[in-house]
């Protein structure tokens, strides 16, 4: 490999490096610190999305032992189980909520631990999957994991995405779940729901970016 890649992740020794950094023990620091409030807000450079996404799941789910809740709006189901199997992660304690599949399609098979999300779905329908999902895992060590809330806004109002926003503030607080959320690329406008979640979640976490910090709630 090249030693000018510098914007592609690589693996060695087991962990993720990009840019020189570690960003396994950089997210495994975060989730230490954070462990009892882990609520995290994760801003990732877009050139890095899809590695971190995947390590800190790996971390969640082989490490920690997590039944994880994987709410997809970049990737279909099938492209995510082969790509997790493919890096060693445990599917067994991955649950999906596709909400790409069903983009030009009628219908999909039934597949265990996978919901569908239908075409053209609003904000109602994606509030009561995830909530039919979580009841459906029994496990009291889970967490749901967004791969981007910004797709969301591509599609639906600000007021709806900020509605979403405060379900998974005050809902899942309720659920006992605990919640990561990954924003890529950083978003810094004031008056988005991105600014409102940041004044929600218990840390915010800029990772792989040349002002890497943690932000921490008084």
């Amino acid at each position: 490999m090249k030693r000018n890649a510098k914007k592609k992740a690589v693996k060695a020794a087991g962990d993720l490096l990009i840019n020189g950094a570690n960003i396994t023990k950089e997210l495994e620091s975060h989730f230490r610190k954070g462990l009892h409030d882990t609520s995290f807000l994760l801003h990732v450079p877009v050139e890095q999305y899809f590695d971190v996404n995947m390590e800190m799941i790996r971390l969640l789910v082989n490490k920690h032992k997590y039944q994880c809740i994987y709410l997809s709006l970049q990737r279909p189901y099938r492209n995510l189980a082969s790509i997790l199997k493919e890096r060693s992660i445990s599917i067994r304690r991955v649950w999906f909520i596709d909400g790409v599949s069903h983009h030009g399609h009628a219908t999909l098979p039934t597949i265990p631990r996978c919901a569908y999300l239908r075409d053209g779905f609003d904000i109602d329908d994606l509030i009561w999957t995830v909530m039919d999902v979580i009841k459906t895992v029994k496990s009291k060590n889970k967490v749901l994991f967004l791969d981007s809330i910004s797709v969301l806004s591509l599609y639906h109002t600000p007021k709806d995405v900020s509605r979403f926003a405060a379900f998974l503030s005050k809902t899942l607080k309720k659920e006992h779940i605990e919640w990561v959320i990954i924003q890529a690329p950083p978003f810094r406008r004031k008056g988005t729901c991105i600014d409102q979640l940041r004044s929600t979640v218990h840390r915010v976490v800029t990772v792989a970016s040349p002002r890497r910090k943690l932000d921490r709630k008084t």
